[in-house]
């Protein structure tokens, strides 16, 4: 299971970079580089979110239980 994301990682850069002209074409508009960004945060956060529940489940159960419970 951990060699699961670095796997994607090289697997999404390998996308990026084969398709970089389109990309590049489609960055030349507002509404494209916008597009782009929320993709590129949306991605990074659920790849922070799933390395932190599969990595360390203890740590994020820990966390979540402490912003449920006021005490």
């Amino acid at each position: 299971m951990r060699l699961m994301f670095p796997i994607l990682s090289l697997w999404s850069l390998g996308m990026l970079l084969f398709h970089w002209p389109q990309l590049r074409e489609a960055t030349r508009t507002v509404k494209g580089f916008f597009l782009l960004c929320v993709g590129v945060s949306w991605g990074l956060w659920l790849y922070i979110a799933l390395v932190k529940h599969i990595w360390y489940p203890t740590v994020w159960l820990h966390d979540m239980i402490e912003r449920l419970l006021p005490f």
